[in-house]
């Protein structure tokens, strides 16, 4: 566990906890109290206070409408009781419920919303404080810092108690091994099946994320060669996830239905817009969809036609008019390498972000981070293909392209540079063990010749 925490001191103890506060209070400070809506939120908190292990998810449909009608502090304050008038709700993965689970048997004291954004915020404040002393020199760790650990727009995605924040845990154990490197001539057993049991959970909560899983283990077996522990740990790992799973009967051609209208096209789809295939499916049917708790939506009957209308009308649309789905593809992943895919943004911001992620994909390429250039991919492989990569759903890609950058930077030798003329103060603040020597190198003797070792 030492390893784990990379820690060699009770100095570095201390420097770790510090930043690790500061991150929560930064947590606190830029919290906006936003959620996701009550008819997905509150069927999992109802889904948690009722739940049975391995079984399929059980809601109280009464007390989630009361929950809907409560404002946001109160329904911030509220906690789900126990029923015996629930029913099967078969629209979301089980995952998020353990999440939620945990959460409250952590931080017991409090209510349901505020005990998974303490979960969520305490997550954040550990795996920022890992990356940031795996990372090589101060500059690259204050560049972290500000980017990531305690940047507003990342801290929005960590207190928004929804099973977004969690897509950041595989790109994490891809970001902790591969630095890790530079430490270890092995993989450390406790960190890689701690990590391994994790991923399980993280696999029935957010089933797209199981392609950057894969790549996990695959990119570990290459840089450790330890076959046995990694064998171990996918066993572990699909071994969580196959007793976690519980059915659903979410409708995946609803989203590639939808996804069309992120960009220009012929069929009328002019945003990116759910209303749009329930429209879809009252045109074809005759029939409206209600998505509110209890509505038809969560109606088996219904949710089969629904599937089978929308994925008959988009396989005509892919049929006559290829063209526009690949077009739609190259953007979406090239806008998964930059900010992410505006909603209601003109379409030059689509193109700009797009022409960024571009170049972002030939900077990983040239410092030949070529692990972070297909995590990256893999973090929204599961989607891009067919629906643009919304913040939300690429929030795992985040951590993947700040440290790209900052390895990317320190390839060209920009770190070194700003590492020699960076203040004292904020030096010390970021140092570690072996900077210190680094650094009089640097003052003192010629500029090393920068690594050209593949990231």
């Amino acid at each position: 566990m030492q390893n784990f925490l990379n820690l060699q001191s009770i100095d570095q103890y201390l420097n770790r906890l510090f930043f690790f506060i500061i991150i929560l209070l930064s947590c606190a400070l830029f919290n906006t109290s936003a959620s996701q809506s009550y008819v997905w939120l509150g069927p999992f908190y109802s889904a948690a206070a009722n739940h049975k292990f391995g079984q399929a998810l059980h809601v109280d449909t009464r007390e989630v409408r009361e929950f809907g009608d409560m404002d946001v502090a109160e329904r911030a304050a509220y906690r789900f009781k126990k029923s015996d008038t629930t029913e099967p709700y078969l629209a979301n993965d089980v995952g998020f419920v353990y999440l939620i689970i945990i959460a409250k048997t952590l931080f017991f004291w409090l209510s349901d919303q505020m005990a998974i954004e303490a979960l969520q915020m305490f997550v954040h404040g550990i795996i920022s404080v890992i990356i940031l002393f795996l990372l090589p020199g101060p500059s690259a760790r204050l560049t972290f810092f500000l980017l990531y650990a305690i940047n507003p727009v990342i801290i929005y995605y960590v207190t928004f108690p929804y099973y977004y924040f969690w897509q950041a845990l595989p790109s994490f154990a891809v970001i902790y091994f591969l630095q890790m490197r530079r430490h270890l001539r092995t993989l450390d057993n406790v960190s890689f099946l701690l990590i391994s049991l994790i991923l399980g959970i993280i696999i029935v909560a957010r089933p797209p994320v199981i392609l950057l899983v894969l790549f996990f283990y695959l990119s570990s077996l290459v840089i450790f060669n330890q076959k046995k522990l990694i064998i171990l740990g996918i066993s572990l790992t699909f071994c969580i996830a196959y007793l976690l799973f519980a059915p659903n009967e979410r409708n995946p051609w609803h989203t590639v239905y939808v996804g069309i209208g992120g960009y220009t096209n012929p069929y009328g789809l002019e945003m990116l817009s759910d209303n749009y295939g329930y429209k879809l499916f009252k045109d074809k049917t005759g029939t409206k969809l209600n998505p509110s708790v209890g509505g038809n939506y969560y109606d088996s009957k219904v949710i089969r036609k629904y599937s089978e209308v929308t994925k008959d009308v988009t396989l005509e649309y892919i049929k006559n008019d290829p063209w526009i789905f690949v077009r739609n593809a190259l953007l979406n992943i090239f806008q998964s390498y930059s900010v992410g895919y505006v909603n209601e943004a003109p379409r030059w911001v689509h193109y700009t972000a797009a022409f960024i992620g571009f170049i972002a994909v030939l900077c990983l390429l040239y410092s030949r981070q070529f692990i972070p250039f297909l995590a990256v991919g893999l973090a929204s492989g599961g989607f891009t293909l067919y629906y643009p990569p919304i913040q939300a759903y690429m929030y795992g890609a985040f951590i993947l392209l700040v440290v790209g950058a900052i390895q990317f930077f320190h390839h060209i030798g920009f770190c070194a540079w700003f590492d020699r003329r960076i203040p004292n103060c904020l030096s010390r603040i970021f140092m570690v063990s072996g900077d210190q020597i680094a650094l009089e190198r640097q003052r003192v003797g010629p500029e090393t010749p920068r690594s050209k070792k593949p990231i």
